[in-house]
């Protein structure tokens, strides 16, 4: 429960920082400044979680699926386990390759599905939902077993909190 809570509260930190999604810099305490927010980055750049792309922080876009996936694996403390070799790879032909093995282990793992048989939708915004769907996956829920049910899966989230 302790590590649901964790997880939980980094998320809300994260999705604090994708909440600027849009290019007008935020400017009132409800939503935090621009700073603020570029803050939060840094902080979680400082502990291996958010790298960034070729273009900085890019915070005036919501992260892709792709990018919660490998956030979500760094929480986790996966990173050095997700670049093992013993996995059989993911069956999606729209994964970037620096996304590759993220994909494929949380694919493995049980943490990921595609949005399709051969599309992971990998350059598709992350929902809250899906985030948290990960998250619940990760933790060892089960929307196939009927756990929950991803388009539910704040409520979840929130019932075992």
């Amino acid at each position: 429960m302790r590590r649901l809570l964790s997880i939980t509260l980094l998320f809300a930190l994260i999705l604090g920082v994708a909440a600027v999604a849009n290019p007008i810099r935020a400017t009132t305490v409800e939503h935090g400044t621009f700073e603020d927010t570029l803050d939060r980055a840094n902080a979680l750049k400082d502990l291996g979680l958010f790298l960034g792309t070729d273009k900085g922080f890019d915070l005036e876009r919501a992260p892709t699926r792709v990018e919660a996936l490998a956030l979500l694996i760094r929480t986790l403390g996966e990173e050095r386990a997700s670049k093992g070799t013993w996995f059989d790879r993911h069956p999606f032909t729209d994964v970037p390759s620096w996304a590759d093995n993220y994909v494929t282990y949380a694919y493995a793992m049980g943490y990921s599905n595609g949005v399709s048989a051969t599309s992971f939708g990998s350059s598709d915004i992350a929902t809250p939902e899906q985030f948290i769907t990960f998250m619940l996956r990760a933790l060892g829920y089960s929307d196939a077993r009927g756990d929950f049910v991803w388009s539910e899966s704040i409520q979840k989230a929130e019932e075992l909190n």
